[in-house]
């Protein structure tokens, strides 16, 4: 159930999110709500249309076997944590991405198992959920 949440966190969190409001975590899927930044927030009469846009209700549908795996995990950690993300938009290269996650966290690992991770992070899809119909994704690509 962990790395499940320690990845999604860090997902949801490059592609903008400032908080996630956990619903529901069971065996099949992990559902909430990502709350957006506050700072364009209007102080006058439109302030509750402005609460309904700045958050967005998801699901993703993954047991935790089928989780992400621990260098997929540490990969998208370190883009959230460098911001490494404009949009949903990689900004940097592969190569520059394998250099970055080598210091980062001081390891020797091969270029083929940053892009294995990777490929792993771009293939995630987030349902997004508006009046319980998913409407969109969130995804992450080059």
């Amino acid at each position: 159930m962990y790395r499940r949440v320690t990845f999604l966190n860090s997902f949801l969190i490059a592609l903008g999110a400032l908080q996630i409001k956990y619903s529901e975590i069971c065996e099949s899927h992990i559902s909430g709500t990502v709350i957006y930044s506050p700072e364009h927030m209007p102080l006058d009469d439109t302030f509750l249309d402005w609460m309904n846009e700045e958050k967005q209700d998801f699901i993703w549908e993954v047991s935790e076997e089928n989780a992400p795996s621990k260098e997929a995990t540490l990969l998208i950690s370190l883009i959230e944590r460098k911001n490494y993300l404009r949009s949903d938009k990689l900004t940097i290269t592969n190569h520059e991405l394998h250099k970055s996650y080598k210091q980062f966290y001081r390891t020797n690992i091969d270029f083929n198992q940053i892009e294995l991770a990777l490929n792993e992070i771009k293939s995630i899809v987030v349902n997004m959920v508006d009046e319980g119909i998913k409407t969109d994704i969130y995804f992450i690509h080059d």
